[in-house]
């Protein structure tokens, strides 16, 4: 059974009553899911079938253990850390015991820095990262402005705290001395809607 993004998916079987008298199958066995859980993981209930030569069809308890590729920490890893290459890997953890916004590419957390100390092996999920610092506090920003890319009107002013990318900020229009918000776009640029 496939599901989109698992490494493998493990069933453990329950067992079986013995005292079940069931004719042999002379061709493979049937094994469907009944009411399939989702995401695939847990308690599951597998229906069993024989068509020949004398049909029958019973269900079994089973256990499921699914297990993604994540990014966790490759050793323990400081507080403030910028993350490189080295510091991060890809591991397989059970799908249970992952909660939300973790990572499945190791680009993504790269060159981002860390909000609080990360034991080897443990995953690394958003609410450990801080996003890098793309404009610093009194640092003069070029301020673009547009409704397109092919009409822009471009000025230049003074952020008036730390910003990361995506962030509004507020800025001091160095040309009018009024304060706007603006959205942090790169390193030293910051933009607003027309």
């Amino acid at each position: 059974i496939k599901q989109k993004n698992l490494i493998k998916t493990q069933f453990e079987i329950g067992k079986i009553d013995p005292r079940l008298q069931l004719a042999a199958c002379t061709t493979p066995l049937k094994i469907e899911l009944f009411n399939p859980p989702t995401p695939l993981s847990g308690r599951v209930t597998l229906q069993i079938n024989c068509t020949t030569p004398s049909p029958w069809k019973i269900y079994v308890k089973a256990n499921v253990h699914a297990f993604k590729s994540v990014v966790v920490a490759a050793r323990p890893l400081a507080r403030g850390l910028v993350i490189t290459q080295e510091d991060v890997r890809i591991q397989e953890k059970p799908l249970e015991t992952l909660k939300q916004n973790y990572f499945e590419q190791p680009s993504v957390v790269i060159g981002k820095s860390l909000k609080y100390a990360v034991a080897s092996d443990s995953v690394l999920n958003a609410t450990a990262l801080n996003n890098p610092k793309l404009v610093s506090k009194n640092q003069q920003v070029t301020i673009t402005s547009g409704a397109s890319s092919t009409i822009q009107v471009k000025t230049t002013g003074i952020a008036l705290r730390d910003g990361s990318a995506g962030e509004r900020i507020p800025v001091r229009n160095r040309t009018s001395n009024k304060m706007i918000e603006a959205t942090v776009l790169a390193p030293g640029l910051v933009g607003v809607n027309p």
